[in-house]
């Protein structure tokens, strides 16, 4: 389908004409979600020390990678880093807390892991949530193992198949 445009540049009047596809395919959107949900239930099946601040993580980023497969927060290095740095703050957060209290040092953490993020130029908003689901758990480093399983296969079969979806959002 194409779309029709005019841009007025200097008073004048520029037709410009761009391929424009106003909605995608119930198809492509109905196969991606159907492998999003297959993705999740099999991490959900093998992956069992999540708590539920992590499952939350870890399916937000299911849907970045399966609905925005080519946005910039769906790139792989965005994801890992974005984990790594959620992991470590919220390891720290955890640890910190004991001597200071969660809800603050929890803040804390998720505000520098943020920080972090953006100056490396890897953001990625569910990875975020990470922080908090760490720092809150009860066995911190087994939480930080279990997400680090339970993304990576994610991240597989959206380098797999992203050669085949697109952005459906």
């Amino acid at each position: 389908m194409q779309r029709h445009s005019a841009i007025l540049i200097n008073d004048q009047s520029i037709t410009e004409f761009t391929s424009f596809d106003p909605q995608p395919l119930h198809r492509e959107r109905m196969l991606q979600c159907f492998v999003s949900a297959i993705a999740v239930g099999a991490v959900l099946i093998f992956v069992k020390n999540l708590n539920m601040l992590t499952v939350a993580s870890f399916v937000g980023t299911a849907c970045n990678l399966f609905v925005t497969p080519h946005s910039k927060v769906s790139r792989s290095r965005n994801v890992i880093l974005g984990y790594v740095f959620g992991i470590i703050f919220g390891i720290l957060g955890h640890m910190i807390a004991q001597y200071v209290g969660i809800e603050s040092t929890s803040a804390f953490a998720v505000g520098l892991s943020i920080l972090l993020m953006l100056y490396t130029d890897t953001i990625h908003p569910p990875a975020v949530a990470s922080v908090l689901g760490i720092a809150v758990a009860s066995s911190p480093f087994m939480s930080a193992v279990s997400l680090i399983f339970s993304v990576l296969p994610l991240i597989v079969i959206h380098n797999f198949l992203k050669q085949y979806m697109r952005d459906i959002s």
